[in-house]
């Protein structure tokens, strides 16, 4: 799931703990009475994993016209990366081999010879969300995208866009799949909005209940 990198202030979560009048008044600030209404919903059913979060997608057409920083180089592999490269995004070895070895591939993003960015992508029928273990389901023209990562000294400089950018490019010219895809949750407002900037809609909104059904999500709204 894409958890916190936005356009500009990405994975930018703080370590501190938050007291619940806290987290109800943020939520009122960003969201009003319907954000509230969530952190009810999961303290009533705070014995089981609960989860509310909107299905994303993307035209890669319009993906691809997006102006990313020169700065930086965007590659798509499916190869793991060197030892210098995997320490810089705090990634191990062992976790390329799993995803890869899934047929999953990656856009990784560089400043020099520094990587700073990293996103993962696959296709198929199903994205299994590790955190949480349920399947989300995905059509068949589409490339799901997810644990996106961007180095923090390198925040709010394009870094994100150039990788959906080079993605979308990839797709188009490899797979021929129409959209991008990705899940967020409902309380991550900022990337939300991000996403919606650089053209993404929100398909659905899904709701996962781990006393309700094991492996996959309600859809509680679905776009026409």
């Amino acid at each position: 799931m894409n958890h916190g990198d936005k356009v500009c202030a990405d994975n930018n979560g703080s370590s501190e703990p938050v007291s619940l009048i806290e987290k109800v008044a943020r939520r009122y600030r960003s969201d009003g009475l319907s954000g509230v209404s969530w952190i009810a919903v999961k303290r009533l059913t705070c014995r089981w994993p609960v989860l509310f979060f909107y299905t994303f997608t993307a035209p890669n057409a319009t993906l691809t016209n997006i102006r990313a920083n020169n700065r930086f180089e965007f590659e798509v592999s499916s190869e793991v990366p060197c030892e210098k490269h995997l320490n810089q995004l705090g990634r191990t070895r062992v976790l390329f081999d799993r995803r890869l070895g899934q047929g999953h591939r990656y856009v990784i993003a560089f400043d020099g010879d520094n990587a700073v960015g990293l996103l993962w992508a696959h296709d198929g029928d199903v994205h299994f969300e590790q955190q949480y273990g349920f399947n989300v389901p995905f059509g068949r023209d589409q490339l799901f995208y997810y644990d996106s990562l961007t180095l923090p000294e390198w925040r709010c400089q394009g870094v994100l866009q150039g990788m959906l950018g080079a993605l979308a490019k990839h797709t188009i010219q490899q797979d021929g799949k129409a959209e991008l895809a990705a899940i967020i949750e409902t309380s991550n407002l900022g990337s939300r909005r991000a996403h919606e900037k650089l053209g993404f809609s929100k398909r659905q909104l899904n709701m996962y209940c781990g006393a309700l059904s094991r492996y996959r999500p309600f859809v509680l709204w679905r776009r026409k």
